[in-house]
């Protein structure tokens, strides 16, 4: 028979051609056994496959033991990070910063206007119907209390008030909210004052018209609302009743008065 590749005359029962080495019939049929012709050719056929199969293994190896040696080729080593309060709370606070909006967060300094302090007197009016005119009232309380002993357990303040009425004219009058004032007017009843750094003074006073132990008004009232007008603070030591003559500080800044 003549061979499929080359032509030429071979055997007939021939499985490759003596002359080029090419297989006559499929190689499915020919046994795959030790010394077999047929198995010896099949595979001489397969030497290009097994050739670059084996130079891309080289090519493998190679670049691993590349990477290996070369530190800068490894992966980046991954850190186990501990969940504790402190990592929790920044991750937390980093958070809630993200989450900030700006508009509603930040504010502008120049925009923040300071509160301005409370004001120490406080201003009231009545009407008088029957004269036809006003009274005017300036009031403050002093900034300490004073402990009594009972029956006035508890702190007791004093509250000072100027007043400007058609019917009594100027007055200053002081007010003790628990307790009693002692003011005798068969030995003289006074105040010790003093204005900011000013040497401490006698200041009359005069007692109640309904006699409240509570009440005692100051016997030169236009004098002392002078002073109240241009000190800062006051301080007033006066007699109470099983309590000696403690002292009342005021704040008196700002008085408003032109009455």
């Amino acid at each position: 028979m003549d061979c499929h590749s080359c032509g030429k005359q071979i055997e007939a029962d021939s499985h490759f051609c003596r002359l080029c080495g090419a297989a006559q019939r499929p190689l499915a049929d020919v046994k795959n056994t030790p010394g077999d012709a047929g198995s010896v050719k099949g595979s001489s056929e397969l030497w290009p496959f097994w050739f670059m199969g084996g130079l891309l293994l080289v090519a493998v190896l190679m670049v691993l033991a590349f990477n290996q040696g070369d530190p800068s080729s490894a992966p980046p080593s991954v850190t186990a990070t501990t969940d504790t309060p402190d990592n929790l709370a920044a991750v937390d606070g980093l958070a809630a910063v993200d989450s900030l909006n700006p508009s509603e967060s930040l504010v502008n300094a120049e925009a923040v206007t300071p509160t301005a302090p409370p004001e120490p007197w406080t201003y009231s009016t009545t009407e008088d119907k029957v004269r036809g005119a006003t009274s005017y009232f300036a009031s403050t309380t002093s900034t300490n209390s004073v402990e009594l002993d009972a029956p006035y357990d508890g702190g007791s303040t004093l509250r000072m008030t100027v007043r400007k009425s058609p019917a009594h004219g100027a007055d200053v009058i002081l007010l003790l909210s628990s307790g009693q004032l002692l003011c005798r007017a068969y030995d003289g009843c006074y105040a010790t004052v003093r204005f900011d750094r000013e040497p401490a003074e006698r200041v009359e006073l005069v007692e109640a018209s309904d006699n409240s132990s509570d009440t005692v008004f100051v016997s030169e009232a236009r004098p002392f609302i002078t002073k109240l007008k241009k000190a800062k603070r006051v301080i007033v030591e006066l007699e109470i009743y099983e309590a000696g003559r403690p002292q009342f500080e005021f704040d008196i800044a700002g008085l408003k008065w032109g009455h």
